[in-house]
């Protein structure tokens, strides 16, 4: 079974834990193993890279350069809005969605925030 641009860009980060890796010969890695097994280069290995960032796999170390630390965790707690609360911003937003300034991070459901916390877990 083939492998997704995710899997692979993972694996090059597990063979290099704790290092700073910039994302050139990490695309340029991935690009030629998935040219092994498809005809077609992948779409974007550049946005794959950032959106395990985005969900607390990778860290980033500055522009460009990630890195992966196996110890590196990300929690997250979901908070349900009471049923008052949601009425009022429901009312101010005239029964609309998305012209809250409530909205801070990724709506997992309706009336619930996701609130990301990143920790380290040490041994």
């Amino acid at each position: 079974m083939t492998k997704s641009v995710s899997e692979l860009i993972m694996d090059y980060f597990k063979k290099h834990p704790n290092e700073d890796l910039k994302h050139g010969p990490v695309v340029d890695w991935v690009t030629e193993r998935w040219l092994k097994e498809h005809k077609e280069p992948p779409r974007d290995p550049w946005r794959a890279i950032r959106a395990l960032h985005q969900e607390g796999i990778l860290i980033k170390v500055k522009k460009g350069i990630y890195k992966y630390e196996p110890d590196y965790v990300k929690n997250v707690e979901l908070f349900e809005f009471s049923s008052e609360t949601k009425e009022k911003i429901f009312k101010k937003d005239n029964y609309k969605c998305g012209s809250s300034p409530f909205q801070v991070g990724n709506f997992s459901s309706f009336g619930s925030i996701q609130v990301s916390t990143l920790s380290r877990r040490y041994s």
